[in-house]
């Protein structure tokens, strides 16, 4: 098994070229109450056409959460520094993930052991990503949430990611569904914003006043944004606004 090249557009690697999908974990449990997007969710979709391929032992056959150990020492055989997108197709630290805390250090354990490369994580549920604390300094700690949550939801979200010990902070707001007021304490410690839209043939377009206050609150707290090429497909009229793809810091 090899590492594959990610074709998620902001995951580059210091020299512009395209990081490395690193399916440690697979399958999500998230329910629909939290994954707003789940009927839509592209990680099933992969799970669906993978299923019946090459890759079809990465995957549980009910996408349930599963860990990759064969694939654990990829990252140490690189030795250019790179990015890495770690289980784009799961959520590692969602519903049930407590009984892999063993699975999940031994991830946290391949990325000191590799601190030329940046490790980029993701998940729904960041009230589980402090215990893992301290995190390494080349771990990119981030959540992803939407704006439809309600507004407590989204004060829970900010206060488990200010909880997070070492690493980077990060959030994706994809896709962005609804306002959202990024709370100061958190904000000036986060080094990117990922903004994106819902794709696919049911997928709802956003409001660009959803966006543009995104936008303005990062600038107000010098955070470094990157807004995805499907938003400036979906107002093109827009560009100077929407044509931001700043790499972290």
């Amino acid at each position: 098994m090899t590492l594959s090249r990610s074709k998620i557009e902001y995951v580059l690697n210091p020299d512009g070229s395209p990081g490395y999908s690193y399916p440690i974990f697979t399958g999500c449990s998230q329910p629909a109450s939290v994954c707003y997007t789940r009927d839509l969710c592209w990680a099933r979709g992969l799970h669906r056409r993978f299923k019946d391929k090459g890759w079809a032992e990465l995957y549980d056959p009910d996408f349930r959460l599963k860990f990759n150990e064969c694939l654990k020492y990829l990252p140490a055989l690189v030795r250019k520094p790179s990015t890495f997108a770690v289980a784009f197709t799961a959520d590692m630290f969602g519903p049930g993930s407590e009984r892999f805390w063993r699975a999940q250090e031994q991830v946290l354990a391949e990325v000191r052991r590799s601190p030329q490369h940046r490790f980029l994580f993701l998940t729904k549920s960041p009230e589980n990503l402090a215990r893992h604390n301290p995190w390494p300094p080349n771990a990119w700690v981030g959540c992803t949430f939407t704006g439809a949550e309600s507004a407590e939801r989204q004060q829970e979200i900010f206060a488990a990611l200010g909880k997070v010990q070492g690493g980077e902070r990060w959030i994706s707001f994809e896709p962005i569904l609804g306002p959202v007021y990024i709370h100061t304490e958190i904000g000036e410690s986060l080094s990117w914003v990922v903004i994106g839209a819902q794709t696919g043939p049911r997928a709802m377009k956003p409001k660009l006043e959803w966006i543009s206050d995104i936008i303005a609150q990062a600038d107000y707290m010098r955070i470094p944004i990157w807004i995805k090429n499907n938003l400036l497909q979906l107002f093109p009229q827009y560009y100077n606004l929407l044509t931001r793809q700043e790499r972290p810091r």
